[in-house]
């Protein structure tokens, strides 16, 4: 006899259907959402679609607050309730030359003058 594979929540089985694994344990999609995280800018729900970053204790969608650009597998920045790449970040918010208004890199200092 097969062991029951069903839903931490709902109960109803899993087999032939969708689901997520979480540490307690296996959730059907419907059920996961209900409880997934909110987005601290947007305000919506982080549905199992989507890649969710978090920074200290808030929970974002996965892309700059700007730009749009996804920030998975980069670093970003937080300002405030935003996540922003590192281009939007020193665009907003870092030193500007008075002379020719180039901003300076988080990274390297200031950018060379093409």
């Amino acid at each position: 006899m097969s062991e029951a594979f069903d839903c931490a929540k709902c109960s109803e089985s899993l087999y032939g259907r969708k689901y997520i694994l979480t540490d307690n344990g296996p959730y059907c999609v419907p059920c996961y959402d209900t409880f997934a995280n909110t987005c601290a800018k947007c305000q919506q729900l982080i549905g199992h679609d989507s890649r969710e970053l978090f920074d200290e204790d808030r929970h974002f969608h996965e892309g700059c607050c700007r730009c749009q650009r996804s920030l998975a597998d980069e670093p970003f920045t937080c300002q405030d309730s935003e996540l922003l790449c590192n281009d939007c970040y020193c665009s907003a918010f870092s030193s500007q030359c008075s002379a020719c208004g180039e901003t300076q890199d988080a990274d390297t200092g200031w950018r060379d003058i093409p």
